[in-house]
């Protein structure tokens, strides 16, 4: 199964080359905290805040992030 989340990464990796919207980068975020790959999933996580400032998705899920590796600071 985590075959599919790969495959799911580099599709969507490719997908964003050409048209790179907020929503790809939350997908890719969440497919990579899946994955377990926190601080990718941050990254695009980050990305997608920075595309839409006013969003409190990116903003809650690196905070559970944070929380789940006891990390204080964002």
């Amino acid at each position: 199964m985590l075959e599919d989340y790969e495959m799911a990464i580099q599709v969507l990796n490719r997908q964003s080359e050409y048209m790179n919207t907020c929503y790809i980068q939350m997908i890719l975020g969440e497919t990579c905290e899946i994955m377990g790959d926190t601080v990718q999933a941050i990254s695009h996580y980050k990305r997608a805040q920075q595309m839409r400032p006013g969003l409190m998705t990116p903003i809650y899920n690196q905070f559970c992030i944070y929380q789940q590796i006891d990390q204080p600071t964002a």
